[in-house]
């Protein structure tokens, strides 16, 4: 593989970096490399920024994540989750109910993020988080 490419690989990642996994696609105005691939990555795309997830395995997947990796404690205040619900799509966005929400430190809340993207896909597409509190 060509160091530049590699290098534009990085660089396009890294200031890509709320939407990992995204698919890239290399194209060629000249030669009309690559061009026939991009319909399909944007229906691709398209479908898991608009995916709605079911409820009850948006609930399973919340409590496997918190059973697989407890929660920890952030100052005195522990925080405890109570549940999750999809709010919206174009990006799909979740709000997690929680007591003491801003205890709950932020690679727990990136770590949350990754298990629904392991489980759901979103590839390509933002997902949008918000902490609520609540019992």
């Amino acid at each position: 593989m060509d160091t530049t490419f590699e290098e534009a690989v990085v660089e396009i990642r890294d200031r890509f970096k709320f939407i990992p996994d995204a698919p890239m696609l290399f194209t060629s105005a000249l030669t009309g490399r690559g061009i026939r691939a991009i319909p399909d990555a944007v229906r691709r795309t398209f479908s898991q920024f608009i995916k709605r997830v079911d409820e009850a395995e948006l609930s399973r997947t919340l409590y496997a994540a918190l059973g697989d990796r407890p929660l920890p404690a952030k100052g005195r205040r522990r925080p405890r989750i109570s549940g999750i619900e999809q709010v919206s799509v174009r990006p799909p966005t979740f709000v997690i109910t929680c007591k003491n929400p801003e205890s709950l430190h932020f690679s727990y809340k990136r770590y949350l993020e990754n298990r629904l993207r392991e489980s759901f896909g979103f590839k390509g597409s933002p997902i949008r988080m918000f902490y609520r509190g609540g019992n």
